[in-house]
C-alpha cells in the first residue's frame, strides 16, 4: 500500500472548528517533481518529551517517538499527520506532542485532531474521535501539545494523528522512513496529507531514475498512561515483595527494581539479578543494577554478578576531526577538545577528517579530495554512489532546474544540457521558436535561440542582401574566435579571418535563403 493517503471530505479551510465529523482516507497515485531543495535533511532524535507544558527529558513510561525532530518539510499544506495501528492492549493516550515551526510571535489556531477509522481497514471512512483547537503564540522549531485525550487506543482499528492550522505557512518535521514504519506501541502504517495542491511521490525510497524522493513519518510523539510490570522490593521484616506498578512509582523506592513493562508478578522471581552497567558516553561504570534500569536508559548490562571492577566496561575510542586533523579519542574526550567525533570504532587510518567529493572522469567516478581531483570535482560531502556524474541541468519549457538525469529529464519532455551543466540565467532560452527573437529559431537539442543556419545570411534575418556584405565589412580585420560573436560570424568561409573572401562568399548567395 502507498505510504501516503488522501482525506476526503474537508471543509475549504481547516481549523476555527470547521473539521468535520467524518473522513474518508483513500489511495493516492498521482505525483510530480519538487525542486530537490524543498525536501527535508535527515532529522535527530530528541530526547523525549514527557507531559503539557514540559521540557524534553529521558525515556519513560510516557511518550513514545514517531520519526525524528530536526528534519522538516516546508509545503502549503494545512493539515499533517500519522495514520498508527497500535499493537498493545489496553493503551490509554493521554495526550500527543509535535514538532512545529512557526514564525516567531505569530498568532495561530491549532487543532490538534484524531480519527478513528470505523472498521478494522486502513482505507475507508474515520469518524473523530478527539479535538482540540489551540491559539498558540508561534515559536522558532518547538514542541506543542495537544490538551489530555484520556481514550483507550484499540488493536482492532487505525487512527489519523494529526494537526491542523488555518492560512499560515508552518513548517512540520518528518523522517525519512519506510511504510509501514514500527515504533514502540505498534507501526505507522500511511501518512496524511491533507488540502495540499502538490501530489507527493508514493514510493517510500529514493528513485535516482527519475528523480523523486519520497516522504515519511512525520515527527510526533504518543503519550500514553504508564503501563504497569512487576516491581521488586522488601517488606518490614526483609522478606522479598512483589508488586504490579509503574515504572514511576516502583523507583519512588530507592530500594526497590522494576523489571519492565508488560511483565508480572507471575513471571518474575524477585530479587531481580543486578549486574554492572557500563555508560560508554560518560565513561563511568555502575555497580548493583537491574538489567532493565541499565538497557532502558540506553547503557550495556554486563551481566548477572558482574562487577565494575573487573574492568569490564573498556571505553570506545574513534576517529576526531579537529579542522582536517584526526585524533583517535573518546567520544567525551573529542568533545572537551570540541572536535567532530566519528564514531565508535572509527579511526583516523585513513584521515576521514579531510572532506572527500566525487570525481568526474570521462569514464569514471572516484570519492577523492579536491587536490587529488583530475576531472570535474562535484563538490565536498558528494560521493560516487549517489551518481552525481550523471547529473545535470533540465529544461522544461523555459524553466530550468538542477540535479536530473538524462533519462528523468527526458521522461518529463525536458531537455537535457548535459552531464554536470547547472542552471545559469539563461539556460533554457526557449521551447519553441515564438520564445526567440525575430529571424532567429528554437534548437530543440539544446533549449537555446539560434540564427538562420542559412549560408551568407549574416545578420540572420532570412534574407542574403546587402545588410549582410555590410555586415561583414563592418567587421573587416577583427580577431576571430576572441569572444565577439559578431566576428565570428562576419567569417562566413570560415577561415578564421574576416576579409574580402568573406564579402564574396555572401554576394554569391545574394537571394532568399
Amino acid at each position: 500500500l502507498a505510504a501516503t493517503l488522501c482525506a476526503f471530505g474537508w471543509a475549504p479551510s481547516l481549523g476555527g472548528g470547521e473539521l468535520p465529523g467524518r473522513i474518508l482516507l483513500s489511495d493516492r497515485d498521482s505525483m510530480t517533481v519538487v525542486d530537490l531543495d524543498d525536501y527535508a535533511t535527515p532529522g535527530v532524535i530528541r530526547e523525549r518529551y514527557d507531559g503539557p507544558g514540559a521540557r524534553p527529558r529521558g525515556p519513560t513510561n510516557g511518550c513514545r517517538v514517531i520519526g525524528a525532530y530536526g528534519s522538516t518539510f516546508l509545503g502549503p499544506d494545512r493539515l499533517r499527520g500519522d495514520v498508527v495501528k497500535i499493537e498493545v492492549d489496553a493503551a490509554v493516550l493521554n495526550h500527543f506532542v509535535i514538532e512545529l515551526d512557526i514564525v516567531e510571535d505569530e498568532s495561530v489556531t491549532l487543532s490538534f485532531v484524531i480519527y478513528e477509522s470505523i472498521t478494522d481497514e486502513l482505507e475507508g471512512e474515520y469518524d473523530q474521535w478527539f479535538l482540540d483547537e489551540q491559539l498558540v503564540v508561534g515559536r522558532r522549531r518547538d514542541l506543542y501539545s495537544s490538551a489530555e485525550v484520556d481514550m483507550t487506543m484499540r488493536t482492532d482499528r487505525y487512527y489519523v494523528v494529526a494537526c491542523a492550522w488555518g492560512d499560515h505557512d508552518i513548517t512540520f518535521g518528518h523522517d525519512g522512513l519506510l511504510m509501514p514504519y514500527l515504533f514502540e506501541l505498534g507501526t505507522v502504517e500511511a501518512r496524511v496529507v491533507i488540502d495540499n495542491p502538490l501530489p507527493l511521490n508514493e514510493d517510500p525510497f529514493f528513485d535516482f531514475d527519475n528523480g523523486f524522493l519520497a516522504l515519511g513519518a512525520y515527527s510526533m510523539e504518543l503519550c500514553m498512561e504508564p503501563f504497569t510490570g512487576a516491581c521488586c522490593s522488601e517488606d518490614d521484616l526483609g522478606n522479598d515483595l512483589c508488586q504490579e506498578t509503574s515504572r514511576d512509582d516502583c523507583q519512588f523506592d530507592p530500594d526497590a527494581f522494576f523489571a519492565g513493562e508488560f511483565t508480572d508478578c507471575q513471571s518474575i522471581d524477585c530479587p531481580l539479578p543486578i549486574g554492572a552497567c557500563c555508560l560508554p558516553k560518560e565513561q563511568q561504570c555502575v555497580d548493583d543494577t537491574t538489567e532493565f534500569d541499565c538497557t532502558v536508559e540506553g547503557h550495556d548490562y554486563q551481566d548477572d554478578g558482574s562487577l565494575c571492577s573487573d574492568e569490564l566496561c573498556v571505553i570506545p575510542t574513534g576517529s576526531c576531526c579537529l579542522g582536517e586533523m584526526c585524533e583517535d579519542l573518546s567520544e567525551a574526550d573529542c568533545a572537551a577538545e570540541v572536535g567532530e567525533y566519528g564514531g565508535d570504532g572509527t579511526s583516523c587510518e585513513p584521515n576521514t577528517c579531510v572532506p572527500l567529493g566525487a570525481c568526474c572522469l570521462t569514464d569514471a567516478c572516484s570519492d577523492v579530495i579536491e587536490e587529488e581531483c583530475d576531472g570535474d570535482f562535484a563538490g565536498d560531502g558528494t560521493q560516487c554512489i549517489t551518481d552525481p556524474c550523471s547529473l545535470g541541468a533540465c529544461c522544461l519549457g523555459t524553466l530550468c532546474l538542477d540535479n536530473f538525469n538524462q533519462q528523468g529529464c527526458e521522461g518529463f519532455g525536458g531537455v537535457y544540457l548535459g552531464n554536470r551543466s547547472m542552471c545559469e540565467l539563461e539556460s533554457c532560452e526557449c521551447a519553441e521558436d515564438a520564445d526567440c527573437p525575430e529571424g532567429e529559431t528554437c534548437n530543440p537539442e539544446t533549449a537555446q535561440c539560434e540564427g538562420s543556419i542559412c549560408e551568407g545570411d549574416a545578420n540572420g534575418d532570412g534574407v542574403i542582401d546587402p545588410l549582410d556584405s555590410g555586415f561583414v565589412l563592418a567587421r573587416f580585420g577583427c580577431e576571430v574566435g576572441t569572444g565577439d560573436p559578431g566576428c565570428d560570424t562576419a567569417d562566413q568561409n570560415g577561415d578564421g579571418d574576416v576579409d574580402p573572401l568573406d564579402v564574396g562568399f555572401v554576394l554569391a548567395r545574394f537571394g532568399p535563403c
